[in-house]
């Protein structure tokens, strides 16, 4: 049975409402299942170690969350990384060459890809997985690196600001 034909049963049984034709929820399905099979199989596998911490600090937490954040934006929305996002995207037409602006395209399987990277939002619940699971494995590592990336953010935030001052005062004045 195909993605289609498994949808239409789905909508059938009362699964799931009209309105979901044109979205690959079976592939929605795989990429969750992938997520919670190697998160859960992650986390029992630190848990089991003796050397894994009992918890998060709230200093850690923080920085972590900074890194996760920094990571996600990195992922969906920097130029640099369009590279990962070119096989499930496309750029928008009305994009200028200075920005980032691509919406997800094809179907099934690349199009919940193209949604996942280019949501930070969604793809932000990846990076946090991933650097928790990280600090359970390596927590110092993981400080370093999580830093690294809490100090970039804290430089994009305060690049965002100064340019915003830059173009005020160049209005005013």
């Amino acid at each position: 049975m195909d993605a289609q034909a498994l949808t239409h049963e789905l909508r059938r049984c009362h699964v799931i409402g009209r309105g979901h034709e044109e979205e690959p929820l079976i592939d929605y399905a795989l990429l969750i299942s992938s997520f919670v099979a190697v998160t859960g199989a992650s986390i029992a596998r630190a848990a089991a170690r003796e050397t894994t911490p009992e918890r998060f600090s709230l200093a850690d937490v923080l920085l972590l969350g900074l890194a996760a954040t920094r990571l996600t934006r990195l992922f969906t929305r920097e130029k640099v990384t369009r590279v990962v996002r070119a096989p499930f995207t496309e750029v928008d037409a009305d994009a200028r060459q200075d920005e980032v602006k691509e919406h997800p395209r094809g179907q099934g399987l690349t199009r919940a890809m193209g949604e996942l990277l280019t949501c930070p939002r969604c793809f932000g619940m990846w990076t946090s997985a991933a650097a928790g699971v990280a600090y359970l494995f390596a927590p110092t590592a993981t400080r370093i690196a999580s830093g690294l990336l809490a100090i970039s953010l804290v430089n994009d935030l305060v690049n965002v600001r100064f340019a915003r001052a830059r173009r005020r005062a160049q209005e005013a004045g």
